[in-house]
């Protein structure tokens, strides 16, 4: 269904979503709900980009509401406020759609890009902290 690695140690993670014929709702939301667990072993602050380029649907909305009240009630409940920032990559107006759904219901905050490269521009503009060089990273593919 995807792959999910850390592009920069326990600051930035990278979630590659794959289309998987016959894949349900729920166990698209058991996977995202795994994100969360990722971002809480994460430093503070930390940012997930989410590659939704190869995909044309994401959850339905009401699935979208259960998972952003999923990930609200357990980073209220280990007092973390989860990400900083999910950056969304994909042209899909359905997919930054139930992205936006998931990020509002949170309480997090996303911004949707078109491309890889402008998603880590972004990051950087947010955080200087963050290692300019995080493009090298990603296309150099040393994060595999």
């Amino acid at each position: 269904m995807s792959n999910m690695y850390w592009l920069v140690d326990k600051r930035v993670l990278v979630v590659t979503l794959t289309e998987q014929s016959g894949a349900s709702d729920d166990e698209k939301a058991a996977y995202l709900l795994r994100t969360r667990e990722m971002i809480a072993q994460g430093i503070a602050p930390v940012f997930m980009v989410i590659d939704g380029r190869e995909i044309t649907t994401l959850v339905s909305p009401p699935t979208a509401k259960r998972i952003g009240s999923t990930i609200q009630q357990k980073n209220q409940a280990q007092g973390d406020n989860g990400a900083a920032w999910v950056v969304m990559v994909s042209d899909s107006m359905v997919v930054r759609f139930a992205a936006s759904l998931v990020a509002q219901w949170s309480g997090g905050k996303m911004r949707a890009v078109n491309t890889l490269d402008e998603a880590l521009d972004f990051l950087n503009s947010r955080d200087t902290s963050l290692p300019p060089n995080m493009k090298l990273l990603l296309h150099a593919g040393s994060h595999r």
